[in-house]
């Protein structure tokens, strides 16, 4: 997902850098815009937030996205690539993605059909298509964020238990063959020691294999 994701950002990038300014000019040139057109201005609208002080019975003039497109995106060739390459993309909401999406998922914008609409479109949409995916994957990193920190508050109290049984483990250990180098030596010098007889012949064993005896 993510490299897929870097690569339509990328070809986006590159086809916004390569883009011919004659295109644009040509764009917004025509008077009254093609439906497909009009839509990829929609969703531009849309992602920079252009049509929040606009009149709701306007949303189905198509007329009015792409004179928003003209008069607060397109000024220039250079100003259009500059908010384009340089868009925040966490600014973004849930709305904004589902408008968007909504509208890109139709069958007359694909890029064949955007391409035919305009040459300038083709840049544009590209790019509205990594925005789009770029979403998907915050959210996925997001979640395995809040996954991670989860599974690290799960961790810390089994941390510590495991931490109190290796001290456990390793006082018993000392405590075995200290016991078990005591009955040695009282063996050597003669004296059985019953009262050190605290341990099996196995842990003798394995104690006097630790002690290199």
């Amino acid at each position: 997902m993510k490299m897929e994701y870097l690569k339509l950002y990328s070809d986006a990038n590159e086809a916004i850098e390569s883009s011919d300014p004659a295109d644009l000019d040509e764009l917004k040139a025509i008077v009254r815009p093609s439906p497909v057109i009009a839509k990829v201005c929609k969703c531009l609208a849309y992602i920079f937030s252009l049509h929040q002080n606009m009149d709701a019975s306007l949303n189905k003039d198509p007329f009015v996205f792409f004179q928003l497109f003209k008069d607060q995106l397109a000024q220039s060739p250079e100003k259009l690539n500059h908010m384009l390459l340089n868009f925040d993309k966490s600014d973004l909401k849930q709305n904004q993605i589902d408008k968007v999406r909504m509208i890109l998922d139709g069958e007359d914008l694909s890029g064949q059909k955007v391409a035919q609409a305009s040459p300038a479109l083709v840049p544009l949409h590209l790019w509205l298509k990594a925005i789009l995916q770029s979403f998907v994957v915050s959210q996925i990193d997001e979640q395995l964020a809040q996954m991670n920190d989860q599974l690290m508050r799960l961790k810390q109290p089994l941390v510590k238990q495991l931490n109190v049984l290796d001290i456990l483990y390793e006082a018993n250990y000392s405590k075995l063959l200290t016991a078990g180098l005591k009955k040695i030596v009282m063996k050597e010098i003669g004296q059985p020691g019953e009262s050190f007889d605290v341990i099996s012949s196995n842990e003798l064993s394995s104690a006097s294999a630790g002690l290199g005896l």
